[in-house]
């Protein structure tokens, strides 16, 4: 988890300082794919990309949901009755 959050760090402190980010785009992707649960990564990328000019693509990657047999914070769900 701590190489994930790096490439999140990176692409903020990029923002925060004005600087192009675009570099992080394809790290964010691979990411996103690797842990389709964390939306905070799904959001990192679909930010990049508005702030790049692709909205389209912006709004297409951010509608992508988590799978369902997870909560937004990536723990499994309960199985049974609860």
């Amino acid at each position: 988890m701590a190489i994930p959050i790096a490439w999140l760090k990176r692409a903020t402190l990029c923002e925060l300082r004005g600087e192009d980010a675009s570099d992080l785009e394809p790290r964010l992707r691979e990411v996103v794919q690797a842990q389709p649960a964390r939306a905070v990564f799904r959001c990192a990328l679909t930010h990049l990309q508005a702030q790049a000019g692709r909205e389209e693509e912006a709004r297409a990657g951010g509608s992508a949901q988590p799978p369902s047999a997870r909560t937004p914070f990536g723990v499994p769900r309960p199985v049974g009755p609860s």
